[in-house]
């Protein structure tokens, strides 16, 4: 079938003009603008498909580069679904974990060892904090600051790009220098790599040692990479070199969609990507099938004040739709009654049941007064951005257990793990092993066996029979959990840390006044056993460091699942929302300093950034799209007067629909305000028409639900004694007294009482 016969076959009919060209795209490189809601992944997967199946590709020769496991795992889906079998062999992933493969294959030439481990950003930090201890640094400088400066000075030293510099403190630029070359010594005899030398290293080998990598600079026919926008500058180089033989490296992005700045994500590599393929074919997908008209047109007009931006022209051939809504409270608190309000009166809409509503906010300190309101109002949601499960404390202790025993040269490992549960190792003493393992080359385990031998380790002053029990109770352990580790697998080590251990009782006391909070870690346990359990089912090679390379690269943009059907609201941050769409978006706090961030205001690029923020934002709405803003809010300690965000201003003759909430007395009252909605009262322009709104429970209501001195329940404060109750309106204003929270005035519209019996 020629191209053009098979672009017209009836599989693609339903792909429109552009997104056929993407598919069909064959010899040298593209650039694909796919803009929110185009179909990308649709194009990609496709692509693909059509590369194999029609141009008789062998699936080995073509490498799609991701950004999250999750859209891993979704690409090589849909292609299965595609192909079946055929696809067998297709090289999907993130471009850590390809460049965590091309390491363990063919990275000894650059002195990488096939086992190393993967040190995730904990497990580097701390290695940062015992490099700082021993050196003595002033208390001024944080681990963190160190290990982010690390990080810079490594992407200096592979890409020697002026974009990246350390600052000004000359001072702390070259004790940043110190503590990396130590800490990269550390890494080495650890046979250790962090994220950053996953890329550095790759980078190094590709370009500087092509004859060792030869195998892998010919295997690839066809490169592919998805959200182009959030490449670094290491990244796009590796991405080029490996396809420079072939020419065919095709990138699928969208610069408006460029939010992570502080990642290192570098929207020049567009530019990058033209001079260095000045042939590279440019495709614009800008057929939007998400939003409506309403919400698009906001969006365009958000977006085109940015300037250096590749052009293009969204459109739609959705309805209008609903006008976008502008909601004025008094308070934060205010604000989020009314998020949680229109919730409760759209829930029950089908398509709003089944795929939800997202709550939006550019910083994580917003999500506090939503949660309250939506606790208070019974409805259950999902905070994404909270503790990650790969991040929770008992997760990572035993994954330190099971790093120490596939490498008993992992100092950090050996240092999270050796006192937990508590043996009583004092500091003394485990600094002496540390050292002493750091001074000879030895393992900090092969110290602490010796300790407790008989034998005398030279130079090194014997430890108190006291500090031997110690020490003894810890060896005896690892010894032997070490000694299963090649006759079991990872499931069956996981069971023997945890009963070697006594992980179960060492949980306990832990959380020994938080029952709730033991039982929730021992939870979590179980769940990592699953995981364990899952990956013993589905992979043909099953080695604990394979395991445990799958479990360090779990991307921090990855977005966590919940299965919990009853649960359709998301809470998350703009950055976080990436890639996430629901029906109805609520986009809350339009002031100047949250949204244009604060931090923004002196940087013309970090405005630019804020703009494309707000943009992604808007674009995760289908139907619905809610844009907030509040008069005042409690920020960095103190009550600050809210002013409109210029994205507002952008907004005002494009026929918003406007409505503010009564003024609340206090903030009390604020969190239980009546439910109607009075006319907006003042404007931001020219062009905005004005509406009311009105809640789904302004109906009114004679009967009185409670009398004084009737016991009731809230769903925040607990139980309270009802002192007074009167008609307001079409609601009833109840006056509670709290047992734990003292006086509180309610509205029974929000604050929904109930008689405890």
């Amino acid at each position: 079938m020629n191209p053009t016969e098979n672009m017209n076959s009836t599989r693609y009919h339903t792909l429109n003009q552009a997104q056929k060209e993407a598919v069909f795209h064959r010899d040298g490189p593209a650039l694909i603008i796919a803009g929110p809601g185009s179909g990308k992944t649709r194009v990609i997967t496709e692509r693909i498909a059509n590369l194999i199946r029609e141009d008789n590709i062998r699936p080995w020769n073509i490498l799609a580069i991701t950004f999250t496991n999750k859209a891993a795992k979704e690409m090589q889906n849909r292609v299965n679904e595609i192909l079946g079998d055929e696809s067998r062999g297709l090289a999907i992933g993130t471009f850590h974990a390809m460049c965590a493969r091309i390491l363990r294959q063919f990275g000894e030439p650059i002195g990488i060892a096939s086992d190393f481990v993967i040190y995730d950003t904990d497990d580097t930090e701390s290695l940062v904090k015992s490099i700082m201890k021993e050196l003595n640094t002033p208390d001024r400088f944080k681990p963190r600051q160190i290990r982010n400066r690390i990080s810079t000075l490594k992407t200096m030293e592979r890409t020697q790009d002026s974009a990246y510099r350390l600052g000004s403190d000359s001072y702390l630029d070259d004790l940043s220098i110190n503590i990396k070359n130590i800490y990269d010594a550390r890494l080495r005899r650890a046979n250790a790599v962090d994220f950053d030398d996953l890329l550095n290293l790759t980078h190094t080998l590709l370009t500087e040692f092509e004859h060792s990598a030869s195998f892998i600079l010919d295997r690839f026919e066809h490169v592919l990479v998805d959200e182009f926008q959030d490449t670094n500058l290491v990244q796009y180089e590796i991405a080029r070199a490996l396809a420079q033989k072939s020419r065919n490296l095709v990138v699928v992005g969208d610069d408006d969609q460029s939010i992570y700045s502080w990642r290192a994500a570098d929207i020049e590599n567009f530019h990058r990507l033209i001079a260095d393929f000045p042939e590279a074919k440019t495709i614009n997908l800008d057929q939007n099938y998400r939003s409506t008209g309403h919400i698009l047109e906001a969006a365009q007009i958000i977006i085109n004040k940015n300037s250096g931006r590749t052009e293009k022209n969204l459109w739609t051939d959705n309805s209008q739709g609903a006008p976008v809504q502008l909601l004025t409270s008094s308070t934060a608190d205010e604000e989020a009654w009314f998020v949680a309000n229109e919730i409760r009166k759209h829930q029950n809409s089908p398509n709003v049941k089944e795929n939800g509503f997202g709550v939006l906010y550019r910083t994580n300190a917003q999500s506090r007064a939503i949660e309250d309101a939506l606790i208070s109002n019974g409805i259950p949601y999902r905070l994404v951005g909270g503790t990650r499960f790969y991040d929770r404390k008992e997760i990572k202790d035993i994954v330190a257990y099971l790093r120490l025993i596939q490498n008993e040269h992992d100092i950090v490992a050996f240092q999270r793990v050796v006192n937990t549960p508590a043996r009583g190792i004092g500091n003394k003493t485990l600094s002496m092993i540390l050292q002493t393992a750091t001074d000879t080359g030895t393992s900090p385990v092969a110290i602490a066996v010796k300790l407790v031998s008989e034998d005398a380790i030279p130079g090194i002053p014997s430890v108190t029979s006291r500090a031997k029990k110690a020490i003894q109770l810890f060896t005896s352990v690892y010894e032997h959990l070490a000694s299963m580790r090649d006759t079991n697998n990872v499931p069956q080590l996981i069971d023997a840390v945890v009963t070697k251990t006594g992980f179960r009782a060492y949980l306990n006391t832990l959380d020994k006044d938080q029952p709730d909070r033991s039982e929730s870690r021992w939870e979590n346990i179980e769940e990592f056993k699953n995981v364990a359990a899952q990956y013993n089912e589905l992979e043909e090679e099953t080695s604990l460091h394979l395991f445990l390379e799958q479990v360090a690269l779990v991307s921090d943009v990855d977005q966590p699942e919940n299965n919990e059907e009853s649960v359709n609201v998301t809470l998350t941050t703009l950055h976080s929302a990436k890639g996430l769409e629901f029906p109805v978006v609520f986009l809350v706090g339009m002031e100047e300093g949250l949204l244009p961030h604060q931090r923004s205001f002196d940087d013309e690029q970090m405005m630019e950034e804020e703009r494309r923020l707000c943009y992604v934002g808007i674009t995760r709405a289908r139907e619905q799209l809610y844009l907030t803003q509040s008069l005042t809010r409690y920020l960095y300690g103190r009550s600050t007067s809210g002013s409109t965000s210029r994205y507002l201003k952008d907004l005002q003759n494009a026929g918003i629909e406007t409505s503010e909430t009564p003024s609340a007395q206090s903030v009390t009252s604020t969190r239980s305000y009546n439910s109607s909605y009075t006319r907006k009262k003042y404007n931001l322009g020219n062009g905005l028409r004005e509406s009311q709104i009105k809640t789904e429970n302004s109906h009114h209501n004679d009967i009185e639900p409670f009398k004084a001195g009737d016991k009731v329940r809230h769903g925040r404060f607990g139980i309270g004694t009802v002192i007074n109750i009167k008609q307001d309106g079409s609601d009833w204003e109840i006056q509670v007294a709290f047992e734990s929270q003292g006086v509180r005035k309610l509205y029974q519209s929000f604050a929904q009482l109930s008689l405890q019996n």
